[in-house]
């Protein structure tokens, strides 16, 4: 994980307490989506980094959206509703 946070996300979500696989999947999805933009941009983060001095803030929301939409699709859950609803499932 380069520029993106496990909390940018969380809070990019909305989730509340997530439970520890969700974060382990966030992870996941920031790690396969910062890659999937450097190699969209054709570039490396000390290459953005050396041109920008920092990661501009749209490729920022553009990995955001990309994080969210791996979790989206990984393995067919909505990580935000399941966080959501998971203080409300019958024990």
């Amino acid at each position: 994980m380069d520029y993106l946070t496990i909390d940018m996300v969380i809070e990019h979500l909305r989730l509340v307490d997530p439970p520890p696989g969700i974060i382990k999947a966030i992870e996941e999805g920031i790690t396969k989506s910062e890659k999937a933009v450097y190699e969209i941009l054709n570039r490396s983060y000390s290459d953005i980094i050396e041109e920008y001095g920092d990661i501009p803030k749209d490729i920022k929301v553009a990995t955001l959206l990309l994080t969210e939409d791996f979790l989206r699709r990984n393995e067919h859950e909505n990580y935000a509703l399941k966080s959501v609803l998971e203080r409300y499932k019958k024990k």
